[in-house]
């Protein structure tokens, strides 16, 4: 298969799981629903946040994690990630933050959900 058909298939499926999944801001394990709190500004893959509290989704069966408001009524990233193992499961959600140059925000790393030992890694 192509790059270019093998890409196209991954969009298709990340436009899919939107479509099915985006709504939804339950607090449910299904989808390992974390609310994470920043005190300062943030950044993630292609977008900022500032300071605030979001809710961290994982889209089930997939590789993506969704970010929304606290509220659940605004989406700001929709993410694709790859695994990062820990070597015991979190306790508590564990948000990992990754250097950045002086005068930028740091960039969320990873996101482990609670009792699992496989957090998300986020692709930048």
């Amino acid at each position: 298969m192509s790059t270019v058909k093998r890409m196209a298939t991954v969009l298709s499926v990340a436009a899919l799981a939107l479509v099915l999944f985006g709504s939804r801001a339950q607090a449910d394990t299904w989808n390992d629903l974390s609310y994470v709190t920043f005190s300062g500004p943030v950044t993630l893959p292609g977008v900022a946040l500032p300071a605030g509290t979001y809710m961290f989704t994982k889209v089930p069966d997939t590789p993506l994690v969704q970010v929304f408001s606290k509220t659940g009524n605004q989406i700001y990233a929709t993410l694709f990630t790859i695994p990062d193992i820990h070597n015991t499961p979190a306790s508590h959600t564990i948000v990992a933050l990754r250097e950045t140059p002086v005068g930028q925000p740091p960039a969320v790393r990873v996101w482990f959900y609670p009792g699992h030992d496989t957090g998300s890694e986020f692709l930048y």
